[in-house]
């Protein structure tokens, strides 16, 4: 069976709100350059274990769901599909290589006989 993937669902997102707001820190990102990272300021309030705590539960997410296996079923998740299939014929456009060889490889990890045609 494919589980459903929740995968933004699971996404801790009061860790990255927080994360924004945290005292004595400081970013500023221009897209169109690079982002800026400031020192961190204990004297304006910057915690540690405050800091700890957000980046250990953004690993967490990151390690459990940012994986090739999930991203396979996220994939297929997406299909009509009810079960795992036993072959998959993958056609893809070379602008999409990063993610969906994360993708074959997750299948073929599940167990599924995979052919692609970049």
């Amino acid at each position: 069976r494919i589980p459903p993937t929740g995968t933004l669902a699971s996404l801790p997102k009061h860790a990255y709100v927080a994360a924004v707001h945290l005292p004595g820190v400081k970013a500023m990102c221009d897209p169109h350059k690079r982002a800026v990272g400031h020192p961190l300021d204990p004297a304006n309030g910057y915690n540690e274990t405050l800091y700890a705590m957000l980046s250990r539960k953004v690993l967490a997410y990151t390690q459990r769901y940012m994986t090739t296996t999930h991203t396979a079923l996220y994939f297929l998740s997406a299909t009509s599909l009810r079960t795992l299939p036993r072959r998959v014929l993958v056609l893809w456009a070379s602008h999409y290589t990063i993610m969906l060889t994360g993708a074959i490889d997750g299948l073929r990890r599940l167990g599924v006989e995979v052919t692609d045609v970049p």
